[in-house]
């Protein structure tokens, strides 16, 4: 079933040219029983990256970062994007908060650890100015319910 959603993804990306992120947690990718075969290999991921699908960082163990001391929240963010960007070959520049718990404390550990952005479990639309603003508490819009037709007009009318 994985491998058909893969295609299927890849094909539309592909096709639409639309530009894509996805965030991966370092655990995600531990050995599976065979019959469990829900997560991404690395080479399906590199496969992605390169066709406009963003990797982003969703740290290593999917901890709520605004609950460690300095030290776990540092590894948790310097580990998932070095992990990340050698497997992917890329730079990872964003993540994604998991629990999507943050704030100033994490924000600005983010930025120290060398991100430029972090998404938020904040819906909406981001203008220039409130990227400069915020761009470590990035807003983010969902196709979790309607049509990919909906979606598309939600996106271009910034509803």
């Amino acid at each position: 079933m994985k491998k058909i959603a893969y295609i299927i993804m890849l094909i539309i990306l592909i096709v639409s040219g639309w530009y894509v992120y996805s965030f991966y947690a370092k655990n995600n990718f531990k050995p599976q029983p065979e019959n469990f075969d829900i997560f991404l290999d690395w080479p399906e991921v590199r496969d992605l990256s390169n066709n406009n699908f963003e990797i982003g960082s969703h740290g290593i163990a999917h901890q709520k970062l605004t609950e460690l001391n300095d030290s776990d929240l540092e590894n948790e963010l310097i580990s998932s994007k070095k992990i990340l960007e050698e497997k992917v070959g890329r730079e990872v520049e964003t993540i994604s908060y998991p629990y999507g718990r943050n704030n100033e404390k994490v924000e600005s550990s983010v930025n120290s650890a060398g991100y430029t952005f972090g998404v938020s479990t904040i819906s909406g639309f981001n203008d220039f100015e409130y990227l400069e603003k915020y761009p470590f508490r990035i807003k983010k819009i969902t196709a979790e319910t309607g049509s990919m037709t909906e979606f598309k007009v939600r996106v271009y009318m910034n509803l």
